[in-house]
């Protein structure tokens, strides 16, 4: 299918919203200028410091579940026909028409939630879903520059706060009609409302590098959100951080994203991330700015279903899900675990159950938290074997995250390993999914998961170099069998 790159402006005039202040509606061509010069006005940014709590103030809301998981086990879905698109009707930007509504600055109208979602202990009823990267519930949100919480002037539940622009289309010859390179969907059910912004690009009008990001607010009890939670924030490849009116250039640099919940009493808040840059690198929430990167395929779940003032229990950022399972044959297998603290100076303890099949390597308190834990060999083995943490922070909030270790079934070899291991080489290991051999003489290659299952199976006829891609397969460790006749050799790989 022959399909060539356009850029699509509307042509409704409309106004600006951003917070209490609106600029006069102007055509989307004035606008477009305007935004590229920083001549458009933005609210008034509060400065002041967020009130301090006491010490011995506590919460009561439940601790989040394993928060940061690898695909299998993250909470970002796949859109189907159940999804619509986003219906932004007001804003700044151009306004697109049905059925895709791409734009740029775009909001809803205030759109009624089936459910009732308890935001810091009011209840609201309902929503504005605002293209920029997030949700409020006081008014629709235009300002494309993001800025740290806590502050008085946003009223926000933020994935993603950045300078999102959806105008990049392809046109596609065969149906003969213009379809977004990016989209901004959702879906409203009796007890949830899913947002997902997928293949979104950046301002103005760029699609070379992309974010798909998800949010998903509940009543409290769906099990989309499980644990006791009412939000997460789900995200796939993270590939941008910062529009150019925002001062970014090639997607980069300039005014940071931002990743929380601001409720606007410089109270009640918390803030993950803030990123400005293309990284894994993370040191928490009021940091440096992080690398976008580090967001890839995670997942966080936490709590607004609390009163006022009562600020949330550490966040868990660790890349696991709640079953462990490790390789045969190491007794030095290591997990990390760690945690955030949600609110500016939360500092967060952690603390390891005894268990005599674990030991502490490391253990570092502060607002971001990191503990190394080592597994022994007797760990692996052991059907019923768990790891509890406990994370603590300032205000005497607590989470407890408990891993199970799953016993290691190696996978099935019917045939004796007679290949020379200085034949078979792959590189590079680890890999974040591209994996390069040379076969010598192998005439067939399988790669199989930690269970066994064969989740790639080649005939390669003595060819010199083989691409094995496990780029839509979870992280983790994966055994490479080679095969010449009789003759069989097995390795092991690193998906990370």
């Amino acid at each position: 299918m022959k399909k060539k790159l356009l850029s699509l402006i509307g042509l409704t005039s409309l106004s600006l919203i951003a917070g209490a202040q609106s600029i006069s509606s102007m055509s989307p061509q004035d606008y477009q200028t305007k935004k590229e010069k920083g001549l458009l006005q933005h609210v008034e940014i509060n400065t002041q410091q967020p009130k301090v709590k006491s010490n011995t103030q506590k919460s009561n809301n439940p601790s989040p579940i394993i928060t940061d998981a690898p695909a299998g086990c993250g909470c970002l879905m796949t859109l189907d026909s159940t999804f619509s698109y986003v219906p932004f009707a007001q804003g700044g930007g151009s306004i697109g028409v049905a059925p895709y509504f791409f734009n740029d600055d775009g909001s809803t109208i205030s759109m009624p939630l089936p459910f009732g979602f308890n935001f810091y202990g009011d209840t609201m009823h309902n929503v504005f879903i605002n293209n920029n990267g997030n949700i409020s519930f006081s008014g629709p949100y235009s300002i494309f520059t993001a800025y740290s919480f806590p502050n008085n002037a946003f009223n926000m539940i933020a994935p993603f706060w950045s300078d999102v622009d959806t105008r990049g289309v392809i046109y596609d010859t065969i149906n003969g009609q213009l379809v977004p390179q990016g989209k901004v969907m959702y879906k409203m059910t009796p007890t949830a409302l899913i947002v997902k912004w997928e293949n979104v690009g950046y301002f103005s009008m760029q699609n070379d590098k992309l974010n798909t990001f998800q949010l998903i607010i509940t009543d409290g009890n769906d099990p989309l959100v499980p644990g006791g939670n009412n939000v997460s924030f789900c995200y796939g490849d993270m590939q941008w951080t910062t529009g150019s009116a925002s001062g970014g250039i090639n997607g980069f640099g300039g005014s940071p994203s931002t990743v929380g919940i601001n409720k606007g009493d410089a109270i009640n808040y918390f803030q993950i991330t803030q990123n400005d840059h293309d990284s894994t690198d993370y040191d928490g929430g009021y940091n440096n700015p992080d690398g976008v990167s580090y967001l890839d395929n995670k997942s966080f779940y936490f709590n607004t279903n609390t009163g006022a003032g009562m600020n949330i229990p550490p966040i868990e950022l660790s890349d696991l899900c709640d079953t462990l399972t490790f390789a045969p044959g190491d007794s030095t297998d290591q997990v990390v675990i760690s945690f955030a603290g949600p609110e500016i100076n939360d500092m967060v303890t952690l603390q390891l159950a005894p268990n005599p099949d674990a030991s502490v390597i490391s253990n570092t308190t502060g607002d971001y938290a990191v503990m190394v834990v080592q597994v022994n060999a007797t760990s692996k083995k052991s059907n019923n074997n768990t790891l509890v943490v406990t994370a603590t922070d300032s205000y005497n909030n607590v989470t407890t995250q408990t891993l199970h270790v799953a016993p290691y079934v190696p996978p099935v070899l019917t045939e004796v390993q007679k290949i020379n291991n200085s034949e078979m080489n792959i590189t590079p290991n680890p890999s974040n999914g591209k994996f390069f051999v040379s076969n010598a003489h192998a005439s067939a290659i399988k790669v199989m998961d930690m269970l066994g299952a064969t989740v790639v199976d080649v005939k390669v006829n003595n060819q010199a170099i083989t691409e094995l891609d496990l780029s839509n397969y979870p992280n983790g460790v994966y055994f490479v069998q080679f095969i010449a006749g009789k003759e069989m050799l097995t390795k092991k790989i690193v998906k990370n």
